[in-house]
């Protein structure tokens, strides 16, 4: 749970540590903390420059649950680094 707020905060380097700690023992976690941990490493991993070890991260995802919502967008980003969209502030009418 720290590690997806950290994450979503844009601070990826203690994120990847509790990521990382999570995606460790995913086996012992429930599925979907599970499966949503080692796309968030991926996705972690994929903003700081990391694409191996981003994809082994999305592949760990997927083989945990492939046909889930969570493992298909892995197995996109496996192909397509993810990358944040940027969204444009309003602009203000006069």
């Amino acid at each position: 749970l720290q590690g997806n707020l950290l994450f979503w905060y844009d601070d990826l380097i203690p994120a990847l540590d509790h990521l990382k700690k999570a995606a460790a023992k995913a086996r012992d976690l429930d599925l979907n903390t599970a499966i949503m941990a080692c796309m968030r490493l991926g996705q972690a991993y994929d903003l700081a420059g990391r694409r191996t070890l981003a994809i082994a991260a999305y592949r760990k995802a997927v083989a945990l649950a492939p046909q889930s919502e969570v493992g298909k967008e892995s197995r996109a980003y496996a192909t397509k680094p993810y990358r944040r969209k940027v969204e444009h502030p309003a602009v203000a009418e006069k």
